[in-house]
């Protein structure tokens, strides 16, 4: 009889557990959702200083808030994926932070599939959700579900720019890395030019956030706005001399003021939409060479 008395002990919680996990209220007895939560929400929050940083199991929220450029690194993903987790990042520093995933794990941003990292610029948030790819499938394991800016304001005017340091003449030996994240990621469309390569150049340096740029060919800069407008009001560029002599490959000197420059040699705007400008700089004699330039756009964003 006792022996009895404890298998039926035993059974009466298994049967309790099954049932709960069928469905769960907090703070609630009815409800027609598998999870009901009558009530506040508190996931953990996270906020660091450090420059790398790899998101844990124990991660849901991470701000940012260092003193320099950062990298965020999401979890690898293989055969114990974890289809539907979900964080969140937010960039309260001055500087960009770089999301990217692990081994072969890709970014799923828009339709494409092949982002290897995402920069979220300053004051910026972004959502992820894992969608359950393995790695190395060749489908993107993280979808970009949300991205989200103070700026984002319906009817408010807001200001992109930045300069562009580049070596004088020449569009290849960037003292940028081709895999930097201020270069474009993948291949890309200006206007009815299709399929162009993303490419370092010639860039020295750069000023500004939110944006990403390419240096695809001489006196030729396509710059890609992280965040889409709305609607464009203007857009300026503006030549900067800042060569301590015009050989060819010759880098830029931001703290000196350059000579080398005529007055003729100029910046044009050679195409503009809601997401990329394409900025052509040139020489005196008017034929296309790198030249420095500083640019500002005014407009709403979506």
């Amino acid at each position: 009889m006792l022996s009895y008395m404890k298998k039926l002990i035993f059974i009466i919680p298994i049967f309790f557990v099954v049932q709960v996990f069928a469905q769960v209220g907090v703070n609630s007895s009815t409800g027609s959702s598998t999870v009901v939560v009558n009530g506040s929400f508190q996931p953990n929050y996270n906020q660091t200083s450090s420059a790398s940083y790899t998101l844990s199991v124990n991660d849901y929220y991470v701000a940012y808030n260092g003193t320099a450029d950062a990298t965020f690194t999401l979890p690898a993903v293989g055969t114990g994926a974890f289809a539907g987790r979900v964080y969140y990042v937010k960039n309260l520093s001055a500087y960009n932070v770089t999301l990217q995933p692990s081994n072969s794990n890709v970014l799923r941003v828009d339709n494409l599939a092949t982002a290897s990292s995402f920069v979220i610029p300053s004051g910026n948030s972004v959502m992820v959700v894992n969608n359950g790819t393995a790695s190395g499938s060749g489908i993107a394991t993280w979808d970009v579900g949300f991205m989200g800016s103070p700026q984002e304001v319906p009817n408010t005017t807001v200001f992109l720019g930045g300069t562009v340091y580049a070596k004088y003449n020449q569009a290849s030996g960037s003292t940028l890395p081709s895999t930097d994240p201020r270069i474009i990621s993948a291949n890309y469309s200006i206007g009815n030019l299709t399929n162009t390569t993303a490419q370092a150049g010639g860039i020295n340096s750069l000023l500004g956030t939110g944006y990403t740029i390419s240096n695809p060919g001489n006196g030729v800069f396509d710059i890609k706005f992280n965040t889409p407008f709305k609607s464009i009001y203007g857009a300026s560029v503006r030549i900067v001399d800042a060569y301590p002599t015009n050989t060819n490959g010759t880098n830029p000197d931001p703290n000196r003021s350059g000579t080398p420059l005529l007055t003729i040699d100029n910046a044009q705007i050679a195409y503009l939409d809601n997401t990329i400008i394409r900025i052509r700089t040139g020489n005196a004699s008017g034929a296309s060479s790198n030249r420095s330039f500083t640019f500002l756009i005014t407009g709403t964003f979506q």
